[in-house]
């Protein structure tokens, strides 16, 4: 029941101030072209899971140099996961829709 309790309140909040008891685990969604939640706040060590809901492929691809982390192109329901171990800030865009752009927090 704990276990839930924290994996919902992380990803309700959108921060991982909480995952000092437990393994967190983000999701954002991808559709309409657009990322959901755009700017994500985690603690180092926290997995985060892109999903396409959209029907077109999109990607997450980082606009670090070098990229940190870049996924296939992801049919409708594919996901991709990375998980942040060093702390910054972290850029991504689709590169299908270089318009489509979000941003990873970790502290």
């Amino acid at each position: 029941m704990i276990r839930k309790f924290f994996a919902h309140y992380c990803s309700d909040v959108f921060t991982a101030s909480c995952c000092c008891l437990v393994s967190c685990r983000f999701e954002v969604k991808i559709d309409n072209f657009s990322f959901s939640p755009t700017n994500l706040t985690i603690a180092v060590g926290t997995t985060v899971t892109w999903v396409n809901h959209d029907d077109i492929p999109h990607s997450v691809v980082s606009s670090d140099e070098p990229q940190v982390f870049k996924s296939k192109a992801l049919d409708s329901d594919d996901r991709f996961s990375f998980t942040f171990t060093n702390a910054g800030t972290y850029g991504y865009f689709c590169s299908i829709h270089p318009k489509m752009t979000g941003k990873v927090v970790v502290q």
